[in-house]
C-alpha cells in the first residue's frame, strides 16, 4: 500500500511535468495560443498518468492498456478537478490568503484522485467476479429486531416499501393518494418508531396497507430498508419499489417502475430530471450537491450514467437483492449508505439498470421535509457517498 501510494506521486508528478513541457513547448515553439497548449498539456499529462498507473503504479491491475478504463480514468480526472474548484470556492469565502486555500484543495483533490484511481478504474477484475456462485444462506441476513402487524392479505407480486418515522399528515395523504391510483403493489411500511399517531390501524385498514414493520433494533433509514426488503423477499415478493414517506413524490410512477422490472430490469432508479420527470421547488444546495457531486460520483463508480441518486424512489428486482455478491442485508448499512451502494453495485456487477422520470416536489413555502438537516448529517452523508464510490461496503 506503501510503495503502491509512492509511485502513484510520482506518476502524478511526472504527469505533471509532460503536461507543462507540452504546453510550453506547443505555445512557444509551436505557436498555438495558450489555451489550446494547455489543453494539449492536460491531454498529454492525463495520457502519460493513465498509461503509468495502468502498467506500473497499481500492480494488482491487467497489466495492459484499455480504452474503457481510459475513459473511466478521464471522468476520475474530471471529478478530481470539479472537487478541487469546490473546496476553493468554498474556503474562498472564509480563507483570504491563496496558499492555505490552494493547499487543502490540492490535498483534498489528490485523495480524491488517489482513491477512486486505486478502487474504481485499476482494481483486480476478480473482486466483482468474486464468490458469484456463493450459495444464499438467509440465516446468515443481518436484519434489525421488529415488530409485525398485517392488516390485509397480499394480492400482488410486487410489494411498495415506504420508510416513515412521525410523517403525520404527509404520510396519510400519500397513501391515499396510491389508494386512488390503485397501484398494482402491495403496501409495506418501514416505520422507524413513529409516535405520532399517524398509523392508526383504524386508517390503514382503509387504504387497504398490507403490512406494517416497526423497528425496534439499531439504525436509521438503511436499517428500516434492511427489515423492509429482507422481510419482503421471504414473503415471496418478486421485486420491490422504495418511495419516501413524506409524500414529495408523485406515486404515478410506481405503474411504471412495476412494468419495468416485469420487463426484466433489475435496479430503476426515480430521476425528476430525465425527460418528462419534475422537479419542483428543489432546495438549490440540493440540486447542486446531486447534480454536480454525488450523481456524477456515483456513475462513475457504477460505470451506468445517472442523474438524480440522491432520490430514494427506486425498484429493485428480488434477484438482484438476493445476489450474494450484493449482501445487502449486514449491519454495515445504517444510514444512508445501502441506496448509494445498491445505486453502485447494480452497474458493477452488470445488472440491468435505467432511469425512468418521476415528479418530486417540495413546498414553495415553509419547512422543507427532510431527515438530512446541518452541517454535520451533510458531511456524514458525503463520507458515507465516497465510501459507497470506493468499494468500502463491498462484501
Amino acid at each position: 500500500m506503501r510503495g503502491e501510494l509512492a509511485r502513484f506521486l510520482v506518476v502524478v508528478c511526472g504527469g505533471l511535468a509532460v503536461d507543462i513541457a507540452v504546453a510550453l513547448g506547443l505555445a512557444h515553439l509551436a505557436g498555438l495560443s495558450l489555451w489550446l497548449a494547455a489543453g494539449c498539456g492536460f491531454v498529454a499529462g492525463a495520457a502519460t498518468n493513465y498509461a503509468l498507473h495502468e502498467l506500473w503504479t497499481f500492480r494488482g491491475g491487467t497489466g495492459r492498456l484499455s480504452g474503457r478504463r481510459a475513459a473511466l480514468y478521464g471522468g476520475v480526472l474530471a471529478l478530481t478537478l470539479g472537487a478541487r474548484m469546490g473546496v476553493v470556492a468554498l474556503l474562498s469565502l472564509v480563507i483570504d490568503t491563496a496558499l492555505p486555500v490552494l493547499l487543502a484543495a490540492l490535498a483534498v483533490s489528490f485523495v480524491l484522485h488517489y482513491t477512486l484511481s486505486r478502487s474504481l478504474v485499476f482494481r483486480s477484475a476478480s473482486t466483482i467476479d468474486q464468490d458469484r456462485d456463493m450459495p444464499e444462506d438467509e440465516a446468515a441476513w443481518q436484519v434489525p429486531e421488529f415488530e409485525e402487524s398485517t392488516y390485509c392479505a397480499a394480492r400482488h407480486r410486487h410489494a411498495l416499501v415506504i420508510p416513515v418515522i412521525n410523517e403525520g399528515g404527509r404520510i396519510r395523504a400519500q397513501l391515499e393518494r396510491i389508494r386512488d391510483a390503485g397501484l398494482p403493489v402491495d403496501i409495506v411500511i418501514a416505520d422507524g418508531g413513529s409516535t405520532d399517531g399517524s398509523l392508526d390501524p383504524a386508517f390503514l385498514g382503509t387504504i387497504p396497507v398490507h403490512a406494517v414493520l416497526c423497528k425496534t433494533g439499531p439504525g436509521r433509514l438503511s436499517a428500516q430498508l434492511r427489515m423492509a426488503y429482507a422481510w419482503c423477499l421471504r414473503h415471496g415478493f418478486d421485486g420491490i419499489v422504495t418511495i419516501d414517506g413524506n409524500g414529495k413524490d408523485g406515486v404515478e410512477a410506481v405503474r411504471d417502475m412495476v412494468r419495468l422490472l416485469e420487463e426484466g430490469y433489475d435496479y430503476v432508479q426515480g430521476s425528476r430530471y430525465r425527460p418528462g420527470g419534475r422537479a419542483e421547488n428543489t432546495p438549490l444546495e440540493r440540486t447542486v450537491g446531486n447534480r454536480l457531486i454525488h450523481a456524477p460520483l456515483l456513475s462513475i463508480a457504477g460505470k451506468r450514467r445517472y442523474t438524480d441518486t440522491t432520490n430514494g424512489f427506486r425498484a429493485y428486482s428480488a434477484r438482484f437483492l438476493r445476489d450474494p455478491r450484493v449482501a445487502p442485508f449486514r449491519d454495515v448499512f445504517m444510514n444512508y449508505e445501502l441506496l448509494f451502494y445498491l445505486t453502485v453495485r447494480a452497474g458493477q456487477l452488470g445488472m440491468r439498470t435505467c432511469e425512468h422520470p418521476v415528479r418530486r416536489s417540495y413546498p414553495a413555502q415553509g419547512a422543507t421535509p427532510t431527515k438530512i438537516s446541518g452541517s454535520g448529517a451533510k458531511w456524514a452523508l458525503f463520507a458515507q457517498t465516497l465510501a459507497a464510490a470506493t468499494g468500502r461496503y463491498h462484501p
